[in-house]
């Protein structure tokens, strides 16, 4: 008797596995205020610091930072 593998949906896979990802990926921001970090480590107005995707999302939609990568071409 053979049994068959079942596949999950491969653009659903990909597409999860891609919003993981890109949630995990560090992106650097300036705080514009001050703010504790999961730790509980106090960061400072003006600190240039590297946090996941979904912290910076939060952080800048707080009004507490902006982004602080460079726009395409600015190296």
């Amino acid at each position: 008797m053979t049994t068959k593998k079942q596949d999950a949906p491969e653009g659903n896979l990909d597409e999860a596995a891609a919003k993981e990802a890109a949630a995990k990926k560090a992106t650097p921001i300036k705080v514009l205020r001050d703010f504790w970090d999961d730790d509980g480590t106090r960061v400072r107005k003006g600190a240039e610091v590297k946090v996941t995707v979904e912290v910076a999302k939060k952080l800048i939609g707080e009004n507490k930072a902006e982004r602080a990568d460079p726009l395409p071409g600015e190296d």
